[in-house]
């Protein structure tokens, strides 16, 4: 598994620990094991250890969020979830974290962690906190953001940059520590209450006017 696992002075490792649920695709998985066993296979044959799947990873099952206390109102911790890796690319990952329950988010702030160390360009680099970025919005969460070679700092739940860690020189791959109190967004975005749904709408929406342009009696 690609886990997360949180650490508190005093206390050790915190349990439940969080296991990455999407997997990438021929990085950490090899598709197709259960739907399709032939084809994964078949796919099998394609990489380092044809006869045996021991680059699959195996996902997590639950999103798991942790507890952090909060000293200023011990009665009301501070809940956070951890996209890893490519999680904070796919829009489903953060909104699950946020999603609301009783017309209240799930968390209150989401950090990612990433290994962008196999980059070799910038524009690659700032694509990825882009990324962050965009799961801020859409959740109207404030995200801190922690990866190896890449950009590592602070997004506000409107999307803006506030603070990456930096040398003085260079941001990306800088070795360091960012300090900042993120403000806390109390919001809930339409995307954090429907996912996916609207665009699935649109979609079939477009489809179907599609199909009609096509099927329908002409003159």
């Amino acid at each position: 598994q690609n886990i997360s696992v949180l650490y508190q002075p005093g206390l050790g490792q915190v349990r439940p620990y969080y296991a990455k649920r999407h997997l990438v695709m021929f990085g950490e998985t090899i598709p197709f094991k259960k739907s399709v066993p032939w084809l994964h296979h078949w796919l099998l044959t394609f990489t380092p250890y044809p006869d045996q799947d021991v680059l699959s990873l195996t996902p997590g099952d639950a999103w798991t969020r942790y507890t952090l206390s909060n000293p200023t109102d011990p009665a009301h911790p501070y809940k956070f979830g951890t996209p890893i890796c490519y999680e904070d690319i796919m829009p489903r990952p953060a909104q699950q974290f946020t999603r609301p329950v009783h017309g209240k988010k799930q968390v209150d702030f989401l950090t990612t962690i990433s290994n962008d160390g196999w980059y070799t360009s910038a524009p690659e680099l700032a694509q990825h906190l882009q990324m962050d970025q965009l799961r801020a919005v859409e959740n109207r969460v404030p995200i801190a953001r922690s990866v190896n070679g890449g950009n590592s700092g602070f997004v506000n739940s409107d999307g803006r940059i506030m603070k990456l860690v930096s040398n003085g020189r260079v941001l990306q791959g800088s070795d360091g520590i960012a300090v900042l109190r993120m403000p806390l967004d109390r919001r809930v975005s339409l995307y954090s209450r429907m996912g996916d749904l609207l665009p699935i709408l649109c979609g079939i929406g477009g489809a179907l006017a599609v199909a009609w342009t096509i099927v329908r009696p002409r003159r």
